[in-house]
């Protein structure tokens, strides 16, 4: 039987803090970020791993240009994405790793859900300044994410990239690819894919897709031909860094019944300092990483999603956060900003 008395602990740490809500994003908060990650010819970079580039990072920055209405530095960081990555022979797909000390690209293979926040950015873009080529391009990108789509027992899905995930009798899923707001708007803009049955084929698994006692989903699935459904063998059974993506989009698409599950995982751990980085999903153990703001500012989106809370995810700038952690804080803000507003 798992103590509570860690949980506890934590839970009185939590109550020590409390902060000023905030209704609007900051500025300065999109400032820093382009500061601290964004060269300017429009890379984005991961000091964490030797100045390396990802087509994800390239994607969430758009979006978060686009939010920020800051039509200079999209440009920039749509410019060298095009260049760089998008240069895949037989699609309009990104290749996802780039790096600078051979200065090209590692792996050309793409990541899907960076090429749906890409086009989902673009399609925004193309709105927000009234750019058709914008439009165009994303219906490029959407366009070759077609040829991704599969049939399965729970209907169409995306694969998670073009090569590679080889498993006997199905395949292999990533649940925080499922970008649900995306796919609302792409549903709108958007006519390659049938963007409302990867909504209600992802939401289906979902439901099913829930392991160990807090009933999450892990990482990595895999979906077999008979329709069951495993964290897929070649990865550990967690619920961590990717996965930690599937409340912020059902949040920020309001799917509500979906979220109770990670909401009363989370509400244990509501803190500053310290939160869970990954679950074991198999023996319910969980580790806890100091300075890792993003599970806190997922969680009070989804405690105002849920219960209409006003504890404003406030971007923490711990001195070694890298760009995926920035852009999900800011994403949890943007969430908030639109619940509110009902505007893209």
């Amino acid at each position: 039987m798992r103590s509570l008395l860690p949980y506890l602990v934590l839970m009185l740490m939590a109550a020590c803090h409390s902060e000023t809500p905030l209704h609007n994003m900051k500025q300065s908060d999109w400032q820093t970020y382009c500061h601290r990650f964004i060269t300017s010819d429009g890379r984005v970079i991961d000091e964490a791993q030797h100045m390396v580039t990802h087509s994800e990072a390239q994607a969430y920055s758009m979006l978060l240009a686009a939010a920020y209405d800051d039509k200079a530095t999209f440009d920039r960081l749509w410019q060298w994405t095009k260049t760089h990555l998008q240069q895949r022979p037989d699609d309009h797909l990104l290749s996802w790793l780039w790096r600078q000390e051979e200065q090209r690209v590692l792996d050309a293979n793409n990541a899907t859900d960076a090429d749906i926040v890409a086009a989902w950015a673009l399609y925004r873009a193309a709105r927000l300044w009234r750019n058709e080529a914008y439009r165009e391009e994303a219906g490029e990108i959407t366009a070759s994410l077609a040829k991704l789509q599969r049939r399965t027992t729970f209907g169409e899905v995306l694969r998670p990239a073009a090569e590679g995930f080889p498993v006997d009798h199905g395949m292999v899923l990533n649940p925080s690819y499922w970008i649900f707001p995306a796919f609302a708007e792409l549903a709108r803009e958007d006519h390659h894919l049938n963007w409302q049955a990867l909504t209600d084929s992802a939401t289906k698994i979902l439901v099913h897709a829930r392991f160990g006692s807090w009933q999450l989903a892990p990482d990595w699935l895999h979906l077999a031909d008979d329709g069951s459904l495993t964290p897929w063998a070649a990865r550990p059974a967690v619920f961590s860094y990717d996965a930690l993506r599937v409340p912020l989009f059902l949040a920020w698409a309001g799917k509500k019944d979906a979220l109770f599950p990670y909401y009363h995982f989370w509400q244990l751990f509501h803190m500053r300092d310290w939160a869970p980085d990954r679950l074991q999903l198999e023996t319910d153990e969980v580790h806890l990483r100091r300075a890792f703001a993003v599970p806190r500012a997922i969680f009070r989106l989804t405690e105002h999603v849920l219960n209409q809370a006003h504890h404003w995810p406030e971007v923490v700038w711990y001195r070694h956060i890298n760009s995926y952690e920035a852009a999900l804080q800011m994403f949890c803000q943007l969430a908030w900003r639109q619940s509110e507003k009902n505007t893209p």
